[in-house]
């Protein structure tokens, strides 16, 4: 999944549970090198979107 389609579905439930009293919170983004399945180094692109409950 790419980082776009991440950000597009954390926005989608943002939207589609607003009045369940749901929002978006930290948005963190990075990257992380994994070995590929040849042996070699990549360096992946990370995105974390935190979607929580309002407490009111």
């Amino acid at each position: 999944m790419s980082i776009g389609r991440a950000v597009d579905v954390a926005q989608i439930i943002a939207r589609k549970t607003e009045n369940a009293g749901y929002a978006i919170g930290e948005i963190k983004i990075g990257s992380e090198q994994l070995e590929s399945r040849d042996g070699r180094q990549r360096n992946v692109s990370t995105i974390d979107i935190e979607v929580k409950r309002n407490t009111a």
